[in-house]
């Protein structure tokens, strides 16, 4: 069980909006979201603003990656078994992923 559990490497990654703002969204970006969103539209009647700011970081083209935290159970010498966790995070969606490239 324990060389089970070693094998794991454990993800959790965090998105947020590209931009905060939906209306800072250009015009090109604004007419694609629509389209997304009219998917989301027919279970609720929502503007297109308000789906932005509740659903835009889980689309990748509307989102960015702002924190991975990463778990690995490891052995110590005595043979406890221990999770050791990291966490790279900021705003900077492609430091974060070379950050998190480094560590793989």
């Amino acid at each position: 069980m324990i060389q089970e559990l070693r094998d794991i490497l454990f993800l959790d990654i965090e998105t947020v909006a590209n931009t905060y703002d939906y209306n800072a969204l250009d015009e090109r970006m604004k007419v694609q979201w629509s389209r997304k969103a009219s998917f989301v539209k027919r279970q609720h009647e929502q503007s297109d603003e308000s789906i932005y700011h509740e659903r835009a970081g889980i689309y990748a083209e509307f989102g960015k990656i702002v924190c991975i935290a990463v778990g690995k159970f490891y052995e110590t010498e005595s043979g406890d078994l221990v999770l050791k966790t990291k966490a790279y995070y900021g705003h900077d969606e492609k430091e974060l992923l070379s950050e998190f490239k480094s560590m793989v």
